[in-house]
């Protein structure tokens, strides 16, 4: 997991070139910044959430062959294989996280985040399936004109991670387990 994570840290360092180079001042600009900034949150917590699966199931000693581990908390595991690590939660909060070589993908029941290093690619569900879109991470407009749409993929996406990452903390520090 540790060259995935490099290349995840790699993508947020990307992403974080991109914040740089936005325009600061005025309200688009504000919500650009905000937008580029949700992302790398996204990308950092899905990564430590894949960490701390990780760490759990090594600490609980269910690790197996082939890379999968059983984080044995809250219906969490992480498998590592093919070059990319994938994260899953079953039940309540469910999600899925795929973390590759420069991208990450996110999955909830009605929402994904696709997220490369100038490129979010985003799926709502609608009536007839998912709507798609994208956005070019360095066009100020387009990230501006898709804001809405945007948030919420990233909020529907985000909040099972966020859940699980809390979740995982407190299992970690019942058991005694150092993350």
């Amino acid at each position: 997991m540790t060259e995935l994570q490099a290349n995840a840290s790699l993508l947020a360092s990307r992403l974080e070139d991109i914040l740089e180079e936005l325009p600061k001042e005025g309200y688009k600009a504000a919500v650009v910044v905000g937008l580029v900034g949700r992302i790398i949150e996204l990308v950092n917590k899905t990564v430590e959430a894949a960490r701390k699966a990780k760490c759990l199931g090594e600490g609980k000693g269910s690790c197996f062959k082939g890379g999968l581990c059983l984080a044995k908390c809250g219906g969490i595991f992480v498998s590592e294989a093919e070059g990319k690590v994938t994260i899953a939660k079953y039940s309540r909060n469910a999600f899925t996280a795929v973390i590759e070589d420069n991208k990450i993908e996110l999955k909830v029941d009605d929402a994904r985040v696709i997220v490369e290093p100038k490129t979010l690619t985003f799926g709502i569900l609608g009536g007839k399936g998912f709507v798609w879109d994208n956005a070019q991470l360095n066009n100020p407009d387009d990230l501006y004109n898709k804001n809405y749409s945007i948030k919420y993929a990233l909020r529907k996406t985000g909040r099972p991670v966020e859940k699980s990452l809390e979740a995982m903390r407190m299992c970690a520090a019942s058991s005694a387990i150092v993350c």
